[in-house]
């Protein structure tokens, strides 16, 4: 096998011995959601409570409100996590309003953006492994 031939799927299994499809069940979205979550909270006191209510650009967009250990607002953060033909490839983060200070409190809206697949017609139970 040459190297252009080489994908990085093959060289972890040749490697490491790895078939992504035997930990893919470990890695659902959702739980890594709410790693990252938890993670948040323990290192900077943040909390994040979905909101369902909240006009978005697409269906599959979730929103959280974002707040403080001592209950203050801070932001909003966005997770568009699902791939579709109208979307870019790729991943990405951005804030689509800055937080400021100079006339009042404006706090940030944040976006971040993946490409994962659906588990399947409707579904949302997507696994962070392809």
């Amino acid at each position: 096998m040459g190297l252009a031939l080489i994908t990085p799927r093959r060289w972890r299994k040749a490697r490491y011995d790895l078939d992504e499809s035997e930990i893919k069940p470990y890695l659902p979205l959702d739980s890594i959601i709410e790693a990252a979550f938890y993670t948040a909270n323990r290192l900077f006191g943040l909390s994040f409570t979905r909101l369902d209510n909240v006009p978005v650009y697409h269906p599959d967009v979730r929103v959280w409100d974002v707040r403080a250990a001592d209950g203050r607002h801070v932001g909003v953060f966005l997770g568009d996590y699902f791939a579709r033909p109208s979307k870019r490839s790729g991943a990405w983060m951005t804030s689509l309003r800055d937080q400021d200070k100079l006339d009042g409190e404006q706090r940030p809206l944040v976006l971040n953006v993946m490409n994962f697949n659906k588990g399947g017609t409707g579904r949302t139970d997507a696994a962070l492994v392809r």
